[in-house]
């Protein structure tokens, strides 16, 4: 495995080797510390409707065992080095995070790649865990919020890979085998889905050299299909499932930005205005403090490689429920038809620059948002970047987006609560 190419800006150093896998490292000297993370991109949205919560029990299964340590030599070895190793599901990818004193980086660093390359998957091991995501399943299921929200995804995403939930589903996790298991690693742990990070005390050129001794990872066979971008149904479709509970639980909106869209910072910031500001927010100003229909009221942009939602989640007493939807959809309308306010902009500018300098104060929080900005390819520069790209959004800019992403007329609402209540309210 041989550097094919590097680039650096400021003291961050990119190495792109022949198989495809890619290094970025920023030595910091202030502690001991090492924080490394990789990136292996696939992840759930790979899965099949038969597969369902494979990628999350894959996860927790790299610590089971490989073919040179038990569960137990690996978990002593660990905790004798003070060394923090997760392994976390996401929908675009697996993710790892290793933090360790810089003396035990070589050897965490060997344990780590012995995880990732030589897991056993044992079956008492798939066993058990399986029982655990059963068990937690049935525990989802009593949260009204939760399934509420799990249906709206379903939903909103159409046939999208995005519409299945990474805990699975009862048969699909009661399917899922140690062949399973194998087939996922060794079709997914390729150099060229492979980004490592690494931020604290070293010198770049040795952990380049310590990664290459330790990730001799194979160059893919063929190149994976790549899966289509997220359409918009363009359509509104309401859920509504039967809880015997008083409250009302609301989750609405429709699909919305990707992470790589030009306006990523004016979606954010509208956003915040309309229903993510917390107490300050038009959502709350409107339905809690003006209405009093329900205590929280929040609105969220997900945003993933191949498309994003925009959803407002709320819960409120089963007869408000129709007359809160109203109101939301109002304040979408307003948003869309009405320029923010001189106030509103600027809190939201503050709020979101008086925030970026916390979100890398730690190694690992700076590790882990130079790993997004090569994930979705913004660039080395991304983080010095980001304050100016907010300051220059103007208020046409959040109405443009207001415009682009919500839709009011056409959305899709789930909502969990009295069936028969909550039917004669929402009559399409």
């Amino acid at each position: 495995m041989k550097v094919r190419s590097t680039d650096n800006y400021k003291n961050i150093f990119r190495y792109e080797f022949d198989n495809g896998l890619v290094l970025l490292t920023k030595p910091v000297k202030d502690l001991p510390i090492i924080s490394f993370r990789g990136c292996i991109r696939g992840g759930g949205s790979l899965e099949s409707d038969a597969q369902s919560g494979l990628t999350k029990m894959f996860c927790l299964l790299l610590k089971a065992g490989t073919s040179s340590r038990t569960a137990v030599t690996i978990a002593d070895e660990l905790d004798f080095m003070g060394t923090s190793l997760q392994f976390s599901p996401h929908y675009d990818a697996v993710n790892f995070s290793l933090s360790c004193l810089s003396k035990h980086f070589e050897k965490s660093l060997n344990c780590t790649a012995d995880l990732l390359f030589n897991s056993t998957f044992p079956d008492n091991e798939i066993e058990r865990i399986r029982r655990t995501a059963l068990a937690a399943l049935k525990r989802k299921a009593d949260q009204p919020s939760q399934v509420a929200f799990d249906q709206f995804q379903d939903s909103v995403y159409g046939n999208h890979p995005y519409r299945r939930s990474l805990d699975g589903y009862e048969q699909s996790l009661r399917s899922l085998t140690q062949d399973d298991m194998v087939t996922f690693h060794k079709s997914n742990m390729t150099a060229d889905k492979l980004i490592l990070t690494a931020v604290g005390d070293f010198d770049s050129d040795d952990l380049q050299k310590s990664v290459t001794n330790h990730f001799e990872v194979p160059a893919a066979i063929a190149k994976a299909d790549e899966l289509p971008h997220v359409q918009n149904l363009n359509l509104k479709k309401t859920h509504i499932i039967q809880r015997d509970i008083t409250q009302a639980n609301i989750c609405m909106g429709n699909i919305a930005v990707r992470r790589k869209s030009d306006d990523h910072y004016a979606s954010l910031l509208m956003n915040y205005i309309l229903g993510g500001g917390g107490l300050t927010s038009r959502l709350t100003h409107r339905i809690r403090t003006q209405k009093g229909l329900a205590y929280s009221v929040h609105s969220s942009m997900t945003k993933r490689l191949l498309g994003g939602t925009f959803s407002v989640t709320m819960q409120t007493k089963t007869e408000n429920a129709g007359h809160a939807v109203q109101t939301i959809g109002e304040e979408m309308l307003r948003i869309q038809d009405e320029p923010v306010t001189d106030l509103e902009i600027q809190d939201a500018k503050s709020f979101f620059k008086g925030h970026f300098p916390f979100r890398i104060e730690t190694i690992e929080n700076e590790a882990a948002y130079t790993e997004m900005a090569e994930f979705y390819g913004l660039g080395l520069d991304y983080l010095d970047r980001e304050a100016e790209a907010m300051d220059i959004v103007t208020k046409e800019d959040i109405q443009s987006a207001a415009r682009k992403y919500l839709n009011p007329e056409r959305f899709i609402l789930s909502v969990a609560g009295h069936k028969e209540m909550l039917e004669s309210q929402f009559k399409e």
